[in-house]
């Protein structure tokens, strides 16, 4: 765990593409003793399958476009400055809803499972893509559950 004070500027911490949107890492759960902070941008129209995290939360603070959030049996219009809290246990999904790209900052812990995953199914230098059943193993083996298809397109 990190006992000294950092800070990153924008643009700044690993960054990876990944499902076709990008995410950068500001600090990882092995820094902070639990807790990952990291930015995603996804583009207008992608979508999440629905999932469950086993081993962690995960919260969204929405910095640009607009995303449509299930969790439970619960949907939430999330734009600029809304917070989304995701418990642990819980199916959830998310779908971009704006035209535009979403981007927003991303907190999952306390493990830091959900990171580790996204690094493994990050796109390849040679541009092999990882096939959905590898992607599925993958989940399990990072505390994730696949358990449905994404949110219906909104019109």
């Amino acid at each position: 765990m990190s006992s000294e004070p950092f800070a990153l500027g924008p643009g700044e911490g690993e960054s990876i593409t990944y499902l076709g949107g990008k995410a950068v890492f500001k600090v990882s759960a092995e820094q902070t003793g639990g807790w990952g902070v990291f930015q995603e941008t996804f583009p207008g129209g992608f979508a999440t399958a629905r999932h469950i995290h086993h081993t962690e939360d995960g919260a969204f603070f929405v910095l640009e476009g607009k995303m449509l959030v299930h969790c439970g049996d619960q949907e939430f219009e999330a734009t600029r400055g809304s917070f989304v809290f995701l418990p642990r246990g819980v199916p959830h999904s998310f779908r971009v809803v704006s035209d535009e790209p979403a981007s927003w900052v991303n907190i999952q812990g306390p493990s830091g499972d959900f990171a580790k995953y996204a690094k493994k199914i990050a796109d390849r230098a040679d541009g092999a893509a990882i096939d959905p059943a590898t992607r599925v193993a993958l989940a399990k083996e990072h505390g994730l559950e696949i358990v449905g298809p994404p949110p219906a397109q909104v019109p």
